[in-house]
């Protein structure tokens, strides 16, 4: 996009690309650019376009932030009228530009017709607009920074919706600039644009839920049918727009089968209550964004997993259940929590382990400079895990690594050291219940840290322990992997872990059964059975 400009003079503007963990090279050309302006390119390891977009602003130094994407091509007046308009209504945080088609091609030409009907219709009669589209949305810098992710990182789709919904709880609305016009050309064939819209109602529902909580701004079926009104009006000149609105009407059709089958299979987002624990429903690109800006912005943060032992281990450990519901995030490692989140609350979540991107997580922390402190296993064990990480990532980076073996005066040391190296991240692998307790008593003593228990992942990485393959984790066989690998040491765990959580679970049934089966002015006394 940007090598198509040229430029007499110099601009008064900083442009910023982010890649988001792209497989391809930079463009020859791009890499070597001069331009009369300050450029700047950001590589990041893939953290979803949410991710990319919060550190592109969090990088950008001027009033106003304009996102587009790699697709679109602004117009040679697009950055005059935006700021025009920025000055001419001071009290406007958000702006809305002009998105139009590309003609030249039946794809381009369908996002014409879509986008320009949607514009019209949700257009307001005092300039705002109840959309956001970020191939050309600009907010102020100074309200966006306000708010620690001003785009969801847990959206893998509909992050600008999410936007909108931020917008709408601030009683905002982004002002539409009619004149500053974006021309949007994806890059698809007309099947692949078909079943991109699939996925877009797929991915996109949790944001349509939020923003339905946030004001009455969702789209409803009256406007839909204005919109496809509007866009059959436009196309009803040529016959080739008219070939686009018949694909326009597929590509929606194809939107509602995704928004059906995720009401289905969706996992949806928050917190579910499981055994008395607050479970959080989340995948692991969102978890490591949640951890790298909470560490970036030196937020105190505490991060911890539930497997199918944990779940058998709170049943008679009340403190242990406590201790976990003191923290701020805690994800499903194991697949017994996911089907007993199946089986007891019909709510669906992925199972995430920390093994699979402990690695990526520690060099996407160096990457943002940030400092990584280990704290578990046996002194040998960590050695030789500290050496593999710090093949990765610099070694100043990993500021401190200690034993989860101590002695009183040895724990009263760590944290000296740990106020000391003031450690952005810290890894704590010692095992359940004892590393939640270690890591609820140390976050006073390092209030700007985010500390993020990881069991036996010390092990792992020093090669104790070996990974699974690849046909064992996708059937969620890696429990049997271990018990095979470890009988002595995991046969608890697993022998006589998985017959007592599936009594667990059936006592819940019970117990969800007298509740339904108790109707006023019958009761049940507790020696009635069924």
């Amino acid at each position: 996009m940007l090598e198509d400009y040229s430029f007499a003079k110099p601009a008064p503007w900083e442009v910023i690309v982010v890649d988001d963990g792209s497989t391809q090279p930079l463009p020859v050309g791009l890499r070597y650019w001069r331009p009369p302006f300050t450029f700047r390119i950001m590589q990041q390891l893939p953290m979803g376009i949410a991710a990319a977009r919060n550190a592109g602003m969090r990088s950008a130094t001027g009033d106003i932030i304009l996102f587009t994407d790699s697709d679109c091509l602004l117009e040679p007046d697009c950055l005059s009228e935006l700021a025009r308009f920025a000055a001419a209504f001071p009290d406007d945080e958000a702006f809305q530009l002009a998105l139009r088609g590309a003609d030249d091609h039946l794809v381009g030409c369908i996002e014409g017709l879509r986008l320009c009907a949607t514009q019209e219709i949700l257009r307001m009669a005092n300039g705002h607009l109840c959309y956001v589209n970020t191939s050309g949305f600009a907010v102020r810098r100074h309200y966006a920074m306000q708010k620690t992710e001003f785009f969801n990182v847990g959206a893998i789709r509909g992050a600008d919706t999410y936007a909108l919904a931020v917008l709408c709880e601030d009683g905002l609305l982004p002002r539409f600039i009619p004149t500053a016009q974006v021309k949007h050309r994806p890059p698809l064939t007309p099947y692949a644009y078909l079943f991109k819209h699939f996925f877009i109602g797929y991915h996109t529902s949790p944001a349509r839920r939020k923003l339905s909580q946030s004001g009455n701004v969702i789209m409803q079926w009256a406007q839909r049918k204005r919109v496809l009104s509007a866009a059959w009006h436009d196309a009803s000149e040529r016959p080739f727009k008219q070939l686009a609105f018949f694909f326009l009407l597929v590509a929606y059709a194809f939107e509602l089968c995704g928004r059906v089958a995720y009401s289905f299979l969706g996992m949806h987002p928050g917190k579910v209550e499981l055994f008395g624990v607050d479970l959080d429903c989340l995948h692991a690109i969102e978890l490591q964004a949640r951890v790298l800006s909470a560490a970036h912005f030196g937020h105190s943060k505490c991060v911890t997993y539930l497997t199918a032992w944990s779940l058998v281990q709170l049943q008679r450990n009340s403190e242990f259940r406590s201790d976990l519901n003191r923290f701020d995030i805690c994800y499903a490692d194991g697949m017994g929590v996911v089907l007993s989140l199946w089986l007891l609350r019909r709510r669906r979540i992925r199972k995430v382990t920390a093994n699979d991107f402990f690695f990526d997580l520690c060099r996407k922390a160096a990457q943002q400079q940030l400092r990584i402190a280990l704290i578990g296993a046996e002194k040998w064990v960590l050695d030789r895990a500290c050496k593999k990480l710090t093949a990765l990532i610099p070694p100043h980076c990993l500021v401190l690594s200690s034993s989860g073996y101590l002695s009183e005066p040895e724990e009263e040391a760590l944290v000296k050291k740990l106020v000391e190296t003031r450690p952005h991240l810290v890894f704590v692998g010692m095992g359940q219940p004892l590393q939640e307790r270690f890591v609820l008593k140390l976050r006073a003593t390092v209030p700007k840290a985010v500390f993020f228990c990881v069991g036996g992942l010390f092990d792992y990485i020093a090669g104790l322990s070996p990974a699974p393959p690849g046909i064992i984790r996708r059937f969620g066989l890696e429990w049997l992997f271990r018990l095979m690998h470890s009988p002595r040491r995991l046969w608890k765990r697993y022998i006589l872990g998985i017959p007592l959580l599936g009594g667990y679970i059936m006592r819940e049934y019970v117990t969800h059964l007298r509740s339904f089966l108790t109707f006023p002015g019958i009761k049940l006394s507790s020696n009635d059975s069924f």
